[in-house]
């Protein structure tokens, strides 16, 4: 009996450290977010072409469920004739990344 209690512990203290590390990195990313569109309000400077391979942005996710739990930008932009596409994942930092490529999915025609 005991020990079922424990386990109880545990997977509820768990899932409570998995759910406040969330929001720690939602509140993260907002404050990103905010710094990157005040900077971006106060200059009319184009931004920084990302290069070769150089990540566009990393989609974070939840290391149990994989539901992203937030996109992070990076300083460059893709050039017009490329978006920031999901290219790979990367698990040692949990985040799918983006990178600058042709979109060649089909259109739709409807």
């Amino acid at each position: 009996m005991a020990l079922k209690h424990i386990v109880v512990f545990v997977v509820a203290a768990f899932l409570c450290i998995e759910a406040l590390s969330a929001l720690t990195l939602s509140k993260r990313s907002l404050a990103s977010n905010a710094s990157a569109n005040a900077s971006a309000e106060g200059t009319t400077e184009e931004k920084e072409v990302c290069q070769g391979r150089t990540p566009c942005g990393w989609a974070v996710y939840n290391r149990m469920t994989r539901f992203i739990d937030y996109f992070m930008r990076n300083k460059c932009e893709c050039s017009k004739e490329k978006k920031c596409l999901r290219d790979d994942d990367d698990i040692s930092i949990t985040a799918y990344v983006y990178r600058c490529k042709i979109d060649d999915s089909p259109k739709s025609t409807s």
